[in-house]
């Protein structure tokens, strides 16, 4: 678990708190429809056991090399938004 950081572009072993974008903006729960629509929707799009467990971190369950975790936001004129997380360096995947 790399709650601290990400190791790859993707991100997708981030399994952090972080709950806020880039720009400061909160993040909308994963098992919420509001105020943004989106697909996924259950549990095999992330690293957690069950979609409520995801809560509104941060995460990448698009796969998005260009902005790694990310979030839909909690402002209705905003729908989605990478997160400021910092890439660690030096350290390898097993």
């Amino acid at each position: 678990m790399y709650a601290d950081g990400i190791l790859t572009d993707l991100g997708t072993e981030y399994r952090g708190f972080r709950v806020t974008t880039r720009s400061g903006l909160l993040c909308q729960r994963w098992d919420m429809q509001d105020p943004h629509q989106h697909p996924y929707t259950d549990s095999s799009y992330f690293p957690e056991d069950t979609i409520m467990d995801v809560a509104s971190y941060c995460r990448n369950p698009s796969l998005d090399v260009e902005s790694g975790p990310w979030c839909y936001t909690q402002d209705a004129n905003v729908k989605r938004e990478s997160c400021s997380i910092i890439k660690l360096e030096g350290i390898q995947l097993l």
